[in-house]
């Protein structure tokens, strides 16, 4: 049922058969008889009260989020009907979450990491993540102080701005852009000379290949020296990526009687990578 409200200023208590509040009635009044509403209400003996506003809260039922079972609430921010539905559900969300985290602590179990030299002391280990590069703490801390030194030395002779360190920069810019060239050009000249041995029919005999076949074959290619080419650049993983690619021509010409030549003996060219100082050495 619809309860009565004032037209005037719609408050719920007090309603006469006119439709108006004590108030709004007492205003009506000394409207009717020319006065003001002090006035009026000064020199009238009726006695004008307001009741308190009763406030009806509706009542809301809502659904456990554990049991499913209904309930009533009296706020919003209820979603259990009880402690150990509340309770049962943390050590559910706890238990879920400690499962997740063993999934994930076997998967990096067996994920195997092949052994390397550590950059300090030059000692062979099994590095526990991918880009540990120190055997033990103290080989950690001299590696990290060594690159902080490093850092402040390059620090202070970019702050110095002289010639000479303008000079070094300019220099180094050229050789990665020399490099970059000779990059390109060698995978250019690599991927003609792919497209003309695999169109030989000396070299193929009648298992030549089609145009299409030689495109896809260029493309996967260019994605194999895409992820290889850190292994000639100087960066932290470079001794990583030679052993990567050293096994995987290992593994592709297994069988054939051939003698495998290391990447150092295979680039004996490129200089190998102090990771101490920064810098390529040999």
């Amino acid at each position: 049922m619809r309860r009565k409200r004032c037209k005037v200023c719609h408050v719920e208590t007090g309603i006469n058969h006119e439709g108006r509040c004590p108030l709004c009635q007492a205003s009506a009044d000394a409207l009717t008889a020319g006065m003001s509403y002090g006035r009026w209400m000064a020199q009238t003996e009726k006695t004008y009260t307001i009741q308190p506003m009763q406030t009806v809260k509706p009542n809301r039922m809502k659904t456990c989020r554990w049991c499913g079972k209904q309930f009533e609430v009296s706020g919003h921010d209820k979603a259990y009907c009880c402690d150990e539905c509340r309770e049962a559900q943390r050590y559910a969300r706890e238990q879920e979450r400690q499962k997740n985290a063993r999934k994930k602590q076997a998967v990096k179990k067996e994920t195997v990491i092949p052994p390397r030299l550590c950059v300090v002391c030059g000692s062979s280990f099994t590095p526990k993540v991918g880009h540990q590069l120190t055997c033990c703490p103290a080989c950690s801390k001299e590696h990290r102080l060594s690159k902080m030194r490093i850092y402040k030395k390059n620090q202070k002779a970019r702050e110095a701005g002289n010639g000479e360190n303008a000079f070094l920069e300019k220099q180094a810019a050229i050789q990665k852009a020399c490099f970059d060239e000779g990059w390109a050009l060698g995978v250019q000249q690599m991927c003609d000379y792919i497209s003309l041995a695999l169109r030989d029919t000396e070299t193929m005999g009648k298992d030549t290949f089609s145009g299409a076949r030689i495109l896809k074959v260029l493309k996967k290619t260019n994605e194999i020296m895409q992820y290889f080419r850190p292994a000639f650049l100087p960066n932290d993983e470079a001794d990583w990526y030679q052993e990567q690619l050293d096994k995987a021509l290992r593994e592709a010409y297994k069988g054939n009687g051939e003698t495998f030549y290391p990447f150092r003996e295979r680039y004996d060219c490129l200089k190998e990578y102090d990771y101490k100082v920064g810098k390529w050495r040999g």
